[in-house]
């Protein structure tokens, strides 16, 4: 044991006092530290400064909030109470998804030009369903009117002998039945 001599390994110290090996360890972490403006809740001005940054990072990201919210720097939480709180924050977020939107319409409209069925279809089933290009189906009554439910009694004859045609066909029906599974 005296004799055996240490070998450096992939986690002993190095010169400059960290382990491991230079080449595959990880740089140490950096701190980066960010300052929120702790003033903004008793500086109105402060405040509208962070909601019109957020609203131009928002602009940028094509209303979405996630994406807005880290070039900003605002938490999701923050935008939802300004959102909640400021009748004019909320219409700006609405117009500018109003411009995405539009975006997206006119993408649409291009491709359903080009000839791409499935943007056809589409566009049919949206703004088409007057024509009949819907995917549900709606059931009413005579006329259009609701639908009339009544409720009628079986006769006790007609349920044995429905009874009498499960066991027949199905044996283990009865056994199941009583069981109630």
């Amino acid at each position: 044991m005296k004799n055996q001599r240490r070998v450096p390994t992939a986690t002993s110290k190095k010169k400059d006092g960290r382990g491991g090996n230079p080449l595959t360890r990880r740089p140490p972490p950096r701190t980066v530290t960010i300052t929120k403006p702790s003033q903004h809740k008793t500086d109105p001005d402060a405040l509208q400064a962070r909601k019109d940054a957020y609203l131009r990072a928002y602009e940028v990201s094509m209303a979405n909030v996630t994406l807005a919210c880290k070039h900003s720097d605002t938490s999701k939480s923050s935008v939802y109470n300004w959102r909640r709180d400021d009748v004019r924050f909320k219409e700006e977020m609405d117009a500018l998804l109003d411009v995405r939107i539009d975006f997206y319409e006119n993408a649409l409209d291009k491709n359903a030009r080009a000839g791409n069925v499935s943007a056809q279809i589409f566009f049919l089933k949206c703004r088409a369903k007057h024509r009949g290009y819907v995917e549900r189906t709606e059931v009413t009554g005579a006329d259009g009117g609701p639908v009339a439910l009544t409720r009628e009694e079986v006769p006790d004859a007609a349920l044995r002998a429905a009874v009498s045609r499960m066991v027949q066909d199905d044996p283990d029906f009865a056994k199941r039945l009583l069981q109630g599974s």
